[in-house]
């Protein structure tokens, strides 16, 4: 054997190692672990065929220009849907008579981001289905002009950010079921004036709002449900349409939040209003009723001010063995009834401002 021949197989040999140790999905996916693609809608590009390239990249990030006109369908792990102006960039669905039929679907995937987008036209603009951990991201989105909800989560978990979520007609801003999970921060829910819809209605789930998040339109609705809001507000104008509505053995919280409209607990449900001021526009009380359970309190400031909130409540009927229970300084503005075995609990009789038949809460 010559030298030359030598050499080409110290190279051959040297090739098979090289494939045996870096196989080529190895290369190509620490080449590519990430990638970023473009897609201009005004020019007729598709997010959903952008959706089916880099396959073997772990993060795409694709880039929106202008409103799309598609159904988009995500089920890949890992993916970002960014724009930037959701008042030019977003999703148009073309159909909408089906739950199916989002603007955007996110089916069964894990980390995805949206970003700066508007999602409308849809069934929903934004369907979720079978997402857990990690979370979605939704970020300084707008969901509006859908036929029935601006987001809809099915037993996924999601945060939101900055986002709006507006429904019209009979629609809902934001509907979660199965087993979801919704934290949500200076987010807008926008339901319509005449509160036939609730602005989020939470079935089996759990919803967390916070940092200036408001409710206009309708009610917050609950049922087999825990729903914690703080640093907000709900404003339902319509008459006698409760600013919130928990039935069905549910928890709500809130805490520095300013009520417009009746509130209603029903079914076994808790309630723990602290910091809670309202203003009634209804011609019906607030009203306790089937085994429920309300405490009114106080509660501090999260960052300075005062040290103390007291609340603030307004008219509050308890009947079939409901209760609250009113701490010192709080205050129901107006009269406190009790009948078929409910009682109130008073740390000042005071507290009540009108009239009461409360056995502990006994006028001074």
């Amino acid at each position: 054997m010559n030298l030359k021949h030598a050499g080409y197989l110290l190279l051959a040999s040297f090739a098979v190692v090289f494939v045996l140790l870096f196989p080529a999905s190895f290369v190509t996916h620490s080449e590519k672990s990430t990638a970023t693609v473009k897609v201009d809608c005004t020019k007729g590009d598709s997010i959903n065929k952008a959706l089916t390239t880099n396959l073997q990249t772990a993060k795409l990030t694709i880039e929106i220009s202008g409103m799309c006109h598609e159904n988009v369908v995500v089920t890949r792990d890992g993916v970002t849907l960014h724009g930037t102006d959701p008042a030019n960039d977003g999703i148009q669905a073309v159909v909408n008579t089906d739950v199916t039929e989002a603007a955007l679907w996110v089916r069964g995937a894990a980390q995805i981001t949206v970003e700066n987008l508007m999602l409308t036209g849809g069934f929903s603009g934004l369907f979720v289905s079978d997402a857990t951990i990690p979370v979605l991201r939704l970020t300084n989105c707008r969901l509006a002009g859908n036929t029935t909800f601006g987001l809809h989560l099915q037993n996924s978990v999601a945060n939101a950010a900055d986002t709006t979520f507006e429904a019209g007609t009979n629609a809902v801003p934001v509907g979660l079921f199965i087993g979801s999970r919704l934290g949500c921060s200076h987010c807008t829910l926008i339901a319509p004036a005449s509160g036939l819809s609730a602005a989020i209605n939470v079935v089996s789930s759990v919803a967390v709002f916070f940092q200036q998040s408001t409710f206009t339109g309708g009610p917050v609705r609950a049922e087999s449900s825990s729903v914690t809001i703080s640093d907000s507000s709900i404003n339902v104008s319509a008459p006698n349409v409760p600013s919130a509505n928990v039935i069905t053995n549910s928890s709500l919280s809130m805490t520095r939040v300013q009520v417009t409209g009746r509130m209603f607990f029903s079914q076994g449900s808790i309630a723990s209003l602290n910091a809670v001021t309202q203003t009634l526009t209804a011609t019906q009380p607030n009203q306790a009723t089937m085994g429920s359970h309300v405490t009114v309190g106080s509660a501090g400031q999260p960052t300075g001010g005062p040290p103390n909130i007291n609340s603030n409540l307004e008219d509050f009927d308890l009947n079939n063995f409901s209760n609250l229970v009113l701490n010192q300084g709080s205050t129901v503005e107006g009269n406190l009834v009790c009948r078929s075995g409910s009682d109130g609990f008073c740390a000042d009789p005071a507290n009540v401002t009108g009239q009461t038949n409360c056995s502990k809460c006994p006028k001074p």
